[in-house]
């Protein structure tokens, strides 16, 4: 007979106490998501979060102090997924110009994964101090790598002459606004929103632009050699 350790409870097969909770969490921020993203941060209330988990008002206190933290929560996984959509473009290296449309199409496919909990608010001063003084910081880190990437492309040729700030703004504005129409039954997958948005930041970009684009997003690559040209 094989003696346990006496760590394990059921040989680790059943969930324990903190498993549960992380599953619980998890459930909640992702139910949160969808419901602002959907209905607005102003038209959404605890209570509909709870009944859409199928839970009451009172348990989510175990998770969240209130809607603005939990808002905060999803506001700051959304920016993780960003760094880490940059991180991995950096680590795969390339032009500054390949760098910045791989990052933005990661980041495309990271907020509207089926299981996202991404929330781009587009509704103003919606959080409030603490908070949003703590979001506003780590977005304007991301966006100030964004335009050190932009002046890099402008350095190495990659990128046209222009002013990274007005780019990075128009670029970001693009990329947030897709959380808004895509939809995971629509006709686009969410590769192929990435993959024809970043065909568009490409062209816009690029000094020597293709003389067209893709006129379905599902076709891209398939008679070219990407969109990294």
């Amino acid at each position: 007979m094989v003696k346990g350790s006496g760590k394990q409870v059921w040989g680790n097969v059943i969930p324990d106490a903190a498993q549960v909770r992380a599953l619980k969490r998890a459930a909640l921020l992702r139910g949160a998501a969808q419901a602002f993203n959907k209905y607005g941060y102003h038209g959404t209330s605890l209570g509909d979060i709870a009944a859409s988990l199928g839970v009451t008002k009172p348990a989510l206190y175990h998770y969240v102090k209130n809607k603005q933290e939990l808002l905060f929560l999803l506001r700051e996984a959304t920016l993780a997924a960003a760094f880490e959509s940059l991180e991995l473009a950096e680590a795969r290296g390339g032009s500054a110009r390949e760098r910045l449309v791989a990052t933005l199409s990661d980041y495309i496919r990271s907020i509207n994964s089926e299981d996202s909990i991404c929330v781009v608010s587009m509704e103003e001063r919606v959080l409030k101090d603490p908070y949003e003084s703590q979001i506003i910081s780590i977005r304007d880190e991301f966006e100030g790598r964004l335009r050190d990437l932009v002046e890099q492309g402008i350095a190495d040729g990659s990128i046209v002459p222009c002013n990274s700030k007005l780019v990075v703004f128009s670029l970001l504005g693009s990329v947030n606004w897709t959380q808004r129409w895509f939809r995971q039954d629509g006709r686009w997958s969410n590769d192929q929103v990435a993959a024809g948005i970043a065909e568009i930041i490409n062209r816009s970009l690029s000094p020597t632009p293709a003389a067209r684009l893709s006129a379905d997003p599902s076709e891209i690559g398939k008679n070219q050699g990407g969109v990294g040209k």
